[in-house]
């Protein structure tokens, strides 16, 4: 399995979003994004909180957990990753309506942007010793709300993979006397 770090995983997720050579353009420019990495849940509500600006996709390391094997941990574990997807307009007549119907200037419905979102990043595929895809599993999406209870014009998708957090060196404890 592939030695991957948190750190890793995020700005792999993040430079492929905005990626672009002669024959690509990168997925976040083609729909005019903004990619942030947040530090921890709640940073991910204070970038939410921003103004309407278009729209921006959110990473996060959610933690892991580790795999044991028959009942024993050998250093495997499922990093869980969230990528939150905001499209806030601001004031609308017609709250919600950016959800599910492109607007007359052309901006695609903010679930549109979603399912190509996760197409996107389902795509990704880490480098692997042929022990684990080492691809992005999906694990579902759902709105985003605050902890107040307001929903906000934003949707987080969830994504696991498998990893190996590496050798350790066995190293004999040291007891005080």
């Amino acid at each position: 399995m592939p030695a991957l770090d948190p750190n890793h995983i995020l700005l792999a997720i993040e430079r492929d979003l905005l990626h672009e050579d002669d024959q690509h353009t990168g997925w976040a420019t083609a729909n005019k994004a903004i990619v942030s990495i947040a530090g921890d849940p709640f940073e991910v509500y204070e970038i939410l909180a921003e103004g309407p600006r278009g729209f921006r996709v959110i990473l996060l390391w959610e933690g892991d957990d580790d795999q044991p094997q028959g009942g024993t941990s050998y250093g495997i574990t499922e990093n869980r990753i969230e990528v939150t997807l905001s499209g806030n307009r601001g004031l609308s007549l017609k709250p919600g309506d950016n959800l599910h119907r492109d607007s007359p200037d052309g901006r695609p419905a903010l679930v549109t942007l979603l399912a190509s979102l996760r197409r996107e990043i389902r795509s990704i595929r880490f480098a692997d010793d042929g022990s684990s895809s080492a691809a992005l599993e999906y694990r579902g999406s759902a709105p985003v709300v605050t902890p107040e209870g307001v929903r906000l014009d934003a949707y987080t998708l969830r994504f696991a993979i498998t990893t190996d957090i590496g050798a350790v060196e066995d190293r004999a404890a040291q007891i005080p006397e």
